[in-house]
């Protein structure tokens, strides 16, 4: 039976340090996810009854979702926006905005990706993230696309992925039972656990999320603490 979208991405985290450790030859455990490519192809290829799946791509021609189209119309899908339900295309010829619901959960209210038809083919996806604090509505996140731009394949390599990142910042996000999300950071000289809305130990956060993904021995903690070394060595090899 194929898995709803919101239970996908609680099973499914998103890392985009994926790329590294394949070009260093570094096994990915898959239980730690994978990038929006990944995950958008994984999530598509269980969908039942699907006419036609294609990619998506982002006018960064970086990020990538993926679209299908069934007899009910044209669906986005983005697991790595963790989008929590189906969202149709088709309602965007009626009206300019339309949103549908994400992860993280904050105080009881789920984020939102935010659809704007803005002409000329075109969309936009925004992920907006609700704060207890003011202002209440935080922007993560925002990407347009040309409904003329699909491609069958992501037109995107490990190499331009791992170019794309600042000071070799990767990251690996989980969402959590509860609907919260937990988010790694390892850049250089350091990593950092948060859950949105608080600061936790790194250590606790680690053994939580391995302890959801069935992972054991600190492999959680070994792979986002060597990300640091290998795109250290990514670069003397690239700079040669």
């Amino acid at each position: 039976m194929a898995l709803s979208i919101a239970d996908f991405v609680r099973e499914r985290p998103f890392n985009d340090f994926g790329p590294l450790r394949r070009l260093m030859g570094v096994p990915v455990d898959p239980r730690l996810g994978g990038n929006c490519i990944e995950l958008a192809r994984e999530f598509s290829e269980q969908l039942e009854g699907v006419r036609a799946r294609i990619f998506a791509r982002a006018e960064d021609e970086i990020h990538h979702a993926v679209l299908t189209e069934d007899a009910q119309g044209l669906w986005y899908w983005d697991p790595s926006l963790q989008q929590a339900e189906p969202f149709n295309l088709n309602v965007l010829k009626d009206q300019i905005f339309a949103s549908c619901t994400a992860f993280p959960c904050i105080a009881g209210r789920m984020s939102t990706l935010n659809f704007a038809n803005v002409g000329d083919d075109s969309f936009t996806v925004a992920k907006r993230l609700y704060k207890p604090e003011p202002p209440h509505v935080h922007e993560k996140l925002s990407f347009r696309y040309n409904l003329k731009d699909f491609v069958s394949e992501a037109l995107v390599s490990d190499e331009d992925l791992v170019a794309g990142h600042e000071e070799g910042s990767f990251c690996l996000e989980h969402v959590l039972p509860d609907g919260g999300v937990i988010s790694f950071v390892s850049g250089e000289g350091f990593l950092s656990a948060r859950k949105v809305g608080m600061l936790v130990p790194v250590e606790k956060s680690c053994a939580e999320v391995e302890r959801l993904l069935k992972l054991s021995e600190g492999q959680l903690f070994s792979a986002l603490s060597d990300v640091r070394e290998l795109y250290s060595g990514y670069r003397l090899l690239t700079q040669k």
